[in-house]
């Protein structure tokens, strides 16, 4: 399955707006958003966990290998994350740099957010 960077924005912002720890399971997520599959959504939130932006709890289940039983929080790293993508103008950019570097790699986004938003900074300095 290919990453969606889409679907990893989505789930980031929904987990947010849970109470914390949220104690999420994944067909309360697929429940809170629609316009992606459960098995995208489980994908995504175990290469979040993977990447250290999200909190999750796996069960092993006998026959099916490890599944997710509850999505938990955002961790610090993906609340940073999340900032640099939140604002639609910034993720707009972030993705049309993505497409023409030919790259949407979990570790790879952090950078380009970061690298936009400095841009910005810069450039709210030079007034």
């Amino acid at each position: 399955m290919v990453f969606n960077i889409d679907c990893a924005r989505t789930i980031l912002l929904t987990i947010e707006d849970f109470n914390t720890p949220c104690k999420i399971s994944l067909d309360e997520l697929a429940e809170a958003i629609p316009q992606f599959s459960q098995n995208e959504l489980a994908y995504c939130c175990t290469k979040l966990y993977e990447g250290g932006l999200l909190n999750v709890t796996f069960v092993n289940m006998l026959g099916s290998g490890r599944q997710i039983k509850t999505v938990n929080d955002i961790t610090y790293s993906g609340h940073s994350f999340l900032e640099n993508i939140r604002n639609d103008e910034n993720y707009s950019k972030v993705k049309t740099a993505l497409r023409k570097i030919g790259s949407s790699s979990l570790s790879i986004v952090p950078q380009v957010a970061a690298l936009i938003i400095e841009e910005k900074i810069s450039a709210y300095f030079k007034r």
